[in-house]
Formats: C-alpha cells, structure tokens, sequence
C-alpha cells in the first residue's frame, strides 16, 4: 500500500500563514495611514504661521506643512488631497494652522485662503474681557469694552487714514448705544 503524505496540508498551512502575515501587514499599514490621516490627541494650542510661496503646486504645500510641523507625512498627504480633491490653494501667509493637525483640518485652512497682505492679526486669547469663559454682566464689561473698541480703533485709524472716527466708543455713556 502507498504510504500517505501530508504534502497538501503542509501548502495549505504555508498559504494559510502566508495569507495571516499578509493581513497583519495590511492591518498594520491602515492603522498607520488612520494615524497619519487624523493623529491622536488635541492639536497644537499655539498657532502656526505658514507662507506658502507663489507657484507652489499642491505636492510642493505638502512639503511646506511637513516641514512647519503641521502635518506628519507630506506623501500621504498628497495622496489623501488627491482622493478628497482638494485644492487650488492659494499662496501667501496662513496663520490659523496649528501642530499636529489632522488632514482635513489642515484643508480648511487652506481653503479659508491667506491672510491679505497688510493684514494686522489680532488674537484675543480666552478667559480675556473679549473672550470669556464664563458670561457676565454685561454692564460689567461696558466701560472697558469701550475704552478697548477705541484702542482698536486708534490703531485702525493709524493703519489707514479712512477708518479714523471723530469720537471714541466711550465718550459718552449712550453713544454704543445710540446708534450714531
């Protein structure tokens, strides 16, 4: 009698380990890419500011972002604006970017478009008189609310001659009110 070989269960497990090598690595690589795509924890809380020179093309943004530390991966990147279509962005100088930031995160900014040229940026931190946590009182807040309206504005009227007003919000108790 022929003897029996357990030759087709030996391929059967070779395939069998091969096809598990094979789906581990596929697993490994989309937890990466997912990682890449949106990474874990919150976004840098400072903002990041970019310029974006003139004639870059969207490959050359995605290098720019890497190397301002906004995103991780410029390649998968460049791969995930081409399947979510994204872009003609604009050049200039971008300043709501911030570290870490996911990938449809970082599009929203550059479809927001640059900051114009000249622009004056002007934050207003939370937990500020202008930016609460927590409401108030608003007669609270009317004097000093006024005296800073004329500070910007000063600086508006300083900036360009046009914005300059004949009298300051604070002047009189009932013209932020009066509508004149």
């Amino acid at each position: 009698m022929p003897r029996h070989t357990s030759g087709g269960r030996r391929v059967l497990a070779v395939f069998a380990a091969a096809l598990a090598a094979l789906g581990l690595t596929l697993a490994v690589a989309v937890f990466w890419i997912s990682r890449q795509i949106d990474p874990p924890g919150e976004q840098g809380e400072e903002p990041v500011e970019v310029v974006i020179p003139a004639g870059t093309s969207r490959d050359g943004i995605a290098d720019v972002l890497a190397d301002a530390g906004v995103i991780n991966s410029p390649s998968i990147f460049r791969t995930y604006v081409r399947w979510k279509q994204g872009g003609p962005w604009q050049a200039g100088k971008y300043t709501e970017f911030r570290a870490d930031s996911s990938y449809s995160e970082a599009i929203a900014v550059l479809d927001e478009g640059p900051v114009p040229p000249d622009a004056s940026i002007v934050r207003i931190p939370e937990g500020t008189l202008l930016k609460p946590l927590k409401p108030a009182a608003l007669s609270c807040r009317t004097h000093a609310l006024g005296r800073i309206f004329d500070v910007l504005g000063g600086l508006l009227g300083q900036g360009n001659p046009a914005f300059m007003c004949a009298a300051g919000f604070s002047d009189s108790p009932h013209f932020m009110y009066s509508g004149y």
